[in-house]
C-alpha cells in the first residue's frame, strides 16, 4: 500500500468527507485548495512532503479525537 492510499483508506475509515478532511488541514496550517487534496487522495495528484505531513497530522488528530491511537507515519521528521 502507497503512502497515499494509507491517507485515502484513514479518511475512509473515519468516515470523514473530502471537505471535512480538507477543513482539518487547513485548521492545522494547509495551504492547498480542496481540489488538490482530492487529487492527492485520488492518485492523480502530488504534494510535496510537508503538505502529505500535513494531511497526515489532521488525520492523526482526527483518530485521537474519536478516542483512537491510529498514528501514521510522517515523512518528515
Amino acid at each position: 500500500m502507497t503512502d497515499v492510499e494509507r491517507l485515502e483508506s484513514a479518511r475512509r475509515q473515519l468516515g470523514l468527507s473530502f471537505h471535512d478532511l480538507w477543513v482539518r488541514y487547513i485548521g492545522v496550517g494547509g495551504h492547498r485548495n480542496a481540489s488538490s487534496l482530492r487529487s492527492y487522495l485520488n492518485g492523480t495528484g502530488s504534494l510535496d512532503d510537508h503538505d502529505h505531513d500535513q494531511i497526515v497530522l489532521s488525520l492523526n488528530e482526527a483518530f485521537g479525537d474519536a478516542g483512537f491511537k491510529h498514528p501514521i507515519a510522517y515523512r518528515l521528521t
